[in-house]
């Protein structure tokens, strides 16, 4: 063993070259050797700069383009769930009067409505829960009550009988109903009495856009518009278009 090493080292010697050193320790600096193809397949899953800024201008691109479309989809909602309230209301309104036998009525004010009870027998009526805002996050909805010929400006903001007793109006169970108040009547037999007011013909709220609706609810900023039909029956049909 010992002649076979030496032969080597003479071997080596004698044509001036020396045999590669193999050593599988530790490096100088104490990182260890690592193989250039795995640095370079390391290197291969990785992104360059210029990639991630092409991925991030196109995601910026799409963002750009799709954003209107949301903000449209989320208005809409808006409308579609003030129109949704409001027509609960009123088949709520109707369903009442059919099974109780009794008048009830849709109050509008300017933040929401109100269901009133007309009086009965020993029923001396009432209205029944609170008031029901139609845009409880304040996102800047408003309605017109056409078939009434009021404007959302023209609401009141509360029942007659508060504004006329500011700060000290009676006990809720005392509250009445005054003439002034803008409301539907809803009779036991299922249909509505405009009273005073004035249905908007449905032919003009199966138009294409519509040309009116008995309740048009809007949003600032935005062409969509809110169409609800209150129909003779007491039956309602709401619709979202686009004005011209």
């Amino acid at each position: 063993m010992v002649i076979a090493a030496r032969l080597r080292r003479t071997s080596g010697a004698g044509n001036g070259r020396s045999a590669p050193e193999m050593s599988s320790g530790p490096t100088p600096d104490g990182a260890g050797a690592r193989p250039r193809a795995v640095l370079s397949r390391s290197l291969a899953l990785g992104f360059t700069l210029i990639e991630i800024v092409v991925v991030v201008s196109i995601i910026v691109i799409v963002m750009g383009f799709s954003a209107p479309a949301f903000i449209k989809m989320f208005q809409n909602r808006r409308l579609e769930g003030a129109g949704t309230l409001i027509g609960s209301a009123i088949n709520e309104a109707r369903n009442d009067a059919v099974t109780k036998k009794q008048v009830h009525r849709i109050v509008f004010l300017r933040d929401g409505f109100r269901v009133y009870r007309e009086p009965k027998g020993a029923d001396k009526g009432g209205f029944e829960a609170g008031i029901r805002a139609y845009d409880p996050d304040r996102s800047g909805i408003e309605y017109d009550l056409i078939f009434a010929g009021r404007p959302y400006a023209d609401l009141p903001t509360d029942l007659a009988v508060i504004i006329d007793n500011p700060g000290n109006p009676p006990p809720a169970e005392e509250w009445t109903l005054s003439d002034a108040e803008t409301s539907l009547r809803f009779l036991p037999d299922g249909t509505v009495d405009f009273g005073a007011f004035e249905d908007v013909p449905s032919f003009r709220f199966h138009e294409t856009p519509p040309e009116a609706a008995d309740i048009i609810i809007r949003q600032k900023d935005d062409k969509q518009r809110g169409y609800l039909d209150i129909r003779p029956t007491g039956r309602s049909a709401f619709k979202v278009e686009a004005t011209p």
